[in-house]
């Protein structure tokens, strides 16, 4: 019994890990050039959840917004979310895919609209 328990608690431990691993690939700043050249800066909090705040842009107004909060799923190969607009403020169902540790494609769908912004990370 004690040696199931064991067992249990590695496996359970071994997924918390990976999960972290994948968030710890999305941390860090990307440009987006596709969104007027904002550079956003991607973290998780202390809840669990990341999040993207743009901190340059082409745009003055865009500046200090946060447009991103998702959850990574660890069956899957991405970074589920919502992407709030910066101008209009519209909520979008978004997967952040990353391609490799320097891309990234940030997917929105609304209805029946598709729109995908290239990342690229900024060291």
């Amino acid at each position: 019994m004690r040696e199931r328990i064991l067992l249990l608690t590695c496996i359970l431990w071994s997924l918390t890990s990976l999960g972290q691993t994948k968030w710890s690939a999305l941390e860090g700043n990307w440009i987006l050039k596709d969104l007027d050249n904002s550079l956003v800066n991607f973290y998780v909090g202390g809840d669990g959840f990341c999040y993207g705040k743009i901190i340059e842009s082409d745009k003055a107004i865009y500046l200090q917004q946060l447009i991103f909060i998702g959850k990574g799923i660890d069956s899957k190969n991405y970074i589920d979310g919502i992407f709030t607009t910066p101008k209009s403020k519209m909520k979008i169902e978004t997967k952040i895919y990353l391609d490799s540790e320097e891309d990234m494609r940030f997917v929105g769908k609304k209805f029946f609209i598709t729109k995908t912004y290239m990342g690229k990370r900024v060291k």
